[in-house]
């Protein structure tokens, strides 16, 4: 006979708590946990006991991301400070801060990617963008130059989203090079069109696809979009 299965449902290891268990891996006993952030794994019993698995594998890469950023000093740029945040995910990734804000360096801080692919910097869960601008739940925080790193109070502005599209880089299938034009094939021509409030609003056909962008820049300006709509992406 083999060992007896010890129960250790209620225990806790770390930063994960066994609730039950739940199966077996090759001969080892698993069991369903509850990490502290509130998330459900299921870890093998030996794993928990000798601390190989400490949590949910977001929060075992959130500290990793901690650790290493608590290492590291910002570096004065004379307007601002910068920070490299970079992680295995995130490479050469450096964020940038007012003088007025280094508080927030003090106990660390990391990236990690949000809708879309791109990348935030956090202290704690919170972002960073949203400490500084002290924004609420239902507002959006636009970085007006499109670096979402470049946290400095001046590229930041807390807007509805309706405000935040506005001001949007241009997408990465655009062969015109101007938002909002595209080549029409049936037509064979170059066709301007532009977004209010939920409706596309057509602009014209263009045999001359700089006409088109011309067209499409006099709307943004009716239509109230940021100047900086329609820049180059932001790539990391």
């Amino acid at each position: 006979m083999g060992r007896p299965i010890i129960d250790i449902s209620g225990k806790k290891y770390n930063y994960l708590t066994a609730i039950e268990r739940d199966g077996t891996r090759g001969q080892s006993p698993m069991w369903r946990c509850r990490c502290d952030c509130g998330s459900i794994v299921r870890v093998a019993g030996a794993d928990l006991k000798s601390g190989r698995v400490a949590s949910c594998r977001e929060c075992g890469t959130y500290r990793a991301n901690l650790k290493r950023s608590k290492d590291r000093a910002s570096v004065d740029k004379g307007d601002y400070l910068e920070l490299d945040v970079s992680s295995n995910s995130v490479p050469n990734a450096k964020m940038k801060i007012d003088h007025s804000y280094a508080f927030l360096l003090k106990t660390g801080c990391y990236v990690r990617k949000g809708r879309g692919g791109l990348v935030y910097a956090y202290k704690g869960n919170s972002a960073i963008h949203r400490i500084i601008t002290g924004c609420c739940k239902s507002e959006q925080v636009d970085h007006i130059n499109g670096d979402t790193l470049d946290n400095r109070v001046s590229n930041l502005r807390v807007v509805p989203q309706s405000q935040n599209t506005r001001n949007a880089s241009i997408r990465k299938d655009n062969k015109s090079g101007y938002a909002g034009v595209r080549w029409h094939p049936r037509i064979k021509k170059w066709q301007a069109s532009i977004k209010d409030s939920g409706r596309e609003i057509h602009l014209g056909y263009f045999i001359d696809v700089h006409e088109a962008g011309a067209v499409r820049a006099e709307a943004e300006n009716k239509y109230g979009y940021h100047t900086n709509h329609g820049r180059e992406q932001v790539r990391r």
